[in-house]
């Protein structure tokens, strides 16, 4: 075989390597065409649940009258939450504290304040949000009553996620598909299967989404985002 011979065959050989490497990647890069979108859900859902902590003082020279008298305020508010619709199960009677002002060694006007001040509080735990938001607004009716509230904190939750968790990821997910026929159409390509996908994080925010993990407001906006890559044909 002469050396003409033996460079046409390597040549045509090289060639049909070529051929068919080139035609193999052309394949692979069609098969793994893809497009990564982000899918987003949201929905406004109302609280479950309500705790309502109100903390009451009071201050003098003598232990033994304020004892007593911490002790009547704390029936006081305590009835003002049974008649005001309350179970009593759901009230919670916090612990006694007190604070000997004089042996706080800041300050050089320690002896003119009151020689102690005692503090407790009561609390109620609910399901009925809408009763703690009712009734908290007509709390003055304690003061009226001699009762010093130096404290009235209300926080709403919500602990229902897992009930609209599958919904919301679909949502998310027929979303971020919307956006692939967005992108695949101005490709002139078709969406395929899902090739990966990733689920954000749930996180429960105020209504208008400024604070996360918002307990101030009964109404709160749910939002999951996931990140998902779908094939193009």
């Amino acid at each position: 075989m002469n050396k003409l011979v033996i460079a046409i065959i390597v040549s045509l050989g090289l060639a049909s390597s070529g051929y068919f490497v080139g035609n193999g990647i052309k394949y692979f890069r069609n098969f793994d065409r893809s497009v990564e979108v982000k899918g987003l859900a949201e929905q406004t859902v109302k609280s479950d649940l309500a705790t309502w902590s109100i903390n009451f003082a009071v201050s003098g020279d003598t232990l033994a009258p304020l004892n007593k008298t911490i002790s009547q305020n704390q029936k006081l508010v305590t009835d003002f939450l049974l008649q005001n619709g309350f179970k009593q199960q759901d009230i919670q009677q916090g612990t006694i504290s007190v604070i000997d002002n004089w042996a706080n060694q800041y300050g050089n006007n320690n002896e003119k304040l009151p020689h102690y001040q005692i503090s407790n509080s009561v609390s109620v735990t609910t399901s009925n949000v809408d009763l703690v938001a009712k009734v908290s607004q007509n709390a003055g009716e304690l003061v009226n009553q001699g009762v010093i509230v130096n404290n009235n904190s209300i926080s709403y939750f919500y602990n229902s996620l897992n009930t609209i968790k599958a919904t919301m990821l679909d949502q998310a997910t027929q979303n971020a598909k919307q956006a692939a026929e967005t992108f695949a159409k101005n490709t002139g390509s078709q969406v395929g299967k899902i090739k990966s996908a990733s689920q954000g994080v749930f996180t429960i925010s105020s209504p208008d989404g400024a604070i996360v993990n918002d307990t101030q407001n009964i109404s709160k906006k749910v939002r999951i985002v996931t990140s998902i890559q779908f094939f193009l044909n």
